[in-house]
């Protein structure tokens, strides 16, 4: 008996272990993140949803950040949206800081989602299930499949420089320095569950790298094989404490050095001011990212930061096929012409954007 009371005591310590590392640790990404000072009377709201610039008839290729990882762009009249989290909070513990920068209903419709891995900021069960009708497919890794809710969509497992063709819409998963599982002690036996992707589309190339360490040789060799990227969408967070991160997170002068190495024309910064998931000080992540910037010679107008909500056009057509009506899914919810502040024309002036 005595035996036997031992092994549930220890049994019992060592799921609530488990359990405390979970609650602690559950976006992913830092078992020291100062997740209390989330607890408010809720996330800032931000600026409505730019409909306007991310549905522009001279867009070819825009996106708007929704927060985190969470973007969403359109190339030509195709859209993928990537790590879709549009709930308050990740995990047991992580609270939103910045609201969602769109809504659900706001999503157009026959969309590509892909999931970088299964952390729970970005792949949230409960989103994918609020957006099940408007998913056209979903890209996963290796996997990564049987961690999805529930959901109607084909949903479809990806292994390193694999490709899926839907009618011209190409998705290629590129291998990404992290760590898989979702809840801990799974990562053991998840050695494949993360990944990057490259998605091309009527000659225009966009890499997501989800969250991801530095590796100089391993973004050379994504630009060997993809030679013409025109926007690289990277994280730049988080940043302490660095000896745990540095091997799975890229900080602001990483993300600008794999910016490079992957000769990219632009660069849209993500991962950051939105959840509380490390021991970074307030606007730390992009403070570094803009001083990276500046010390690497880096054009300020192709790496630059949006706020949550906000689009930008990264590729226009040329001036005799922007006359033309865009093909494109009509969005969920119209833009009002009579709101001023809604998609309002960005000025020229640096200030206007967040990272100058």
């Amino acid at each position: 008996m005595g035996a036997r009371r031992s092994f549930r005591v220890a049994t019992l310590l060592a799921c609530a272990g488990i359990s405390l590392a979970l609650a602690v640790g559950s976006t992913g990404c830092s078992p020291f993140s100062r997740q209390m000072r989330a607890y408010t009377d809720g996330p800032t709201p931000t600026r409505r949803a730019d409909l306007v610039t991310l549905y522009a008839k001279d867009a070819r290729l825009s996106a708007l950040w929704i927060g985190h990882a969470s973007v969403l762009v359109r190339m030509d009249d195709r859209f993928f949206l990537a790590d879709p989290v549009l709930g308050n909070q990740v995990g047991a513990l992580s609270r939103r800081l910045v609201a969602a920068g769109m809504s659900a209903e706001e999503l157009p419709p026959a969309l590509t989602v892909l999931i970088s891995h299964a952390h729970f900021d970005h792949l949230s069960l409960g989103t994918l299930t609020q957006i099940d009708p408007k998913v056209r497919r979903a890209y996963v890794p290796v996997g990564t499949a049987c961690y999805l809710p529930n959901v109607s969509f084909d949903a479809r497992e990806l292994g390193a420089f694999k490709s899926d063709d839907d009618l011209g819409f190409k998705v290629t998963a590129v291998p990404v320095k992290h760590r898989g599982g979702r809840y801990g002690a799974d990562e053991m036996w998840n050695e494949e569950t993360f990944t990057g992707y490259v998605i091309e589309y009527h000659g225009l190339t966009v890499f997501f790298g989800g969250d991801t360490g530095y590796d100089g040789a391993l973004w050379k060799n994504v630009k060997n094989r993809f030679p013409s990227i025109d926007l690289a969408i990277l994280p730049i967070g988080p940043i302490h404490p660095r000896p745990f991160m540095r091997g799975m997170h890229v900080d602001g002068y990483e993300a600008v050095s794999t910016f490079q190495d992957l000769g990219a024309k632009y660069m849209l910064p993500m991962h950051f001011a939105t959840f509380v998931n490390s021991t970074d000080d307030d606007g730390e992540d992009l403070a570094r990212f803009q001083d990276a910037v500046k010390e690497a010679k880096v054009d300020r107008a192709r790496a630059f930061a949006l706020v949550q909500g906000e689009a930008h056009i990264y590729v226009k057509k040329d001036a005799a096929d922007a006359t033309e009506e865009p093909k494109k899914a009509a969005p969920a919810e119209e833009p009002k012409a009579d709101d001023p502040d809604h998609g309002a024309p960005k000025k020229d002036d640096d200030d206007t954007r967040m990272g100058d």
